[in-house]
């Protein structure tokens, strides 16, 4: 086995900065404010800035620098100067366009984010075509269309019709599952047994490190009855698992053999090899 080569993420940490939040009022409400349809739909519109990401009645929409693409879990407290995007269902865009998606917050509901950055409106744009919120604090920015080209979404990698399982020994000795290609399968630790979700999906880049194995059905492989199954994700496509845990491939494993991802850590969680 070949050494073990640098990850090309790393976690994400955000300091404390009471300052700066005091200044904006950020943390100051107790009352969820939120703008919320049943689902949100997103359109673009034309500013003084030019073409901006935009809600369905055209107020423009806007990222913080402070919070976390990254997180699984979308954490900033309501503010009445920038109220939430929230979605009752997955968001509607126009054809193209790419990026948009959705992650859940502490209290159960979901923002609508671009890019893996929560979206906000700003209290002060009072009409269509105001981006008055677009540098405030240096912190708050309107979302441009031109960014959303230049940083598309991840694509969900594409489903085979069959995928072989077998075992192969790690270097404790242990039988650990790989696929036909002889490359090693892992599992996520945030992943929760049997559920039918992943943490791991194209909107935060995760897929782009940690492939998710698709399937068109679960393959009939001789010595793993009734363990390997398979779950929908939230792009509808259909993932194996094996024992109700999602399986995923590593990127930094360039050969059968390889087993980079075994007890790796990033900011998407921790990675193991799953035993026979």
């Amino acid at each position: 086995m070949t050494d073990r080569p640098q990850h090309r993420r790393m976690r994400w940490a955000w300091g404390p900065m009471p300052g700066i939040l005091g200044a904006l009022g950020l943390l100051f409400s107790s009352v969820a404010l939120a703008q919320e349809m049943d689902p949100t739909m997103l359109m673009s519109g034309d500013t003084a800035l030019g073409a901006v990401l935009t809600d369905s009645a055209g107020m423009a929409l806007y990222t913080w620098d402070r919070d976390d693409p990254k997180a699984t879990t979308v954490a900033t407290t309501p503010s009445a100067t920038w109220p939430l995007l929230l979605t009752t269902g997955a968001p509607m865009v126009p054809a193209g366009m790419t990026g948009v998606g959705m992650a859940p917050r502490l209290d159960g509901s979901m923002h609508v984010t671009y890019n893996g950055w929560p979206l906000y409106n700003y209290i002060n744009d009072k009409a269509p075509g105001q981006t008055l919120g677009d540098g405030v604090g240096g912190t708050w920015h309107a979302v441009m269309l031109s960014d959303m080209s230049a940083a598309p979404m991840a694509e969900a990698p594409a489903a085979t019709s069959a995928t072989t399982v077998s075992t192969a020994k790690d270097t404790q000795g242990r039988d650990v599952l790989i696929d036909g290609k002889g490359m090693s399968l892992y599992v996520l630790a945030q992943d929760q047994t049997n559920d039918n979700k992943s943490t791991c999906y194209a909107d935060n880049e995760c897929t782009v490190y940690w492939p998710p194995v698709l399937v068109d059905v679960a393959p009939a492989t001789p010595g793993f009855p009734g363990e390997l199954g398979t779950q929908k994700r939230a792009d509808f496509t259909t993932q194996l698992t094996y024992k109700g845990r999602p399986l995923y491939t590593y990127l930094d494993d360039q050969k059968p053999g390889d087993m980079f991802g075994n007890n790796l850590t990033d900011e998407w969680g921790r990675w193991f090899l799953i035993p026979a």
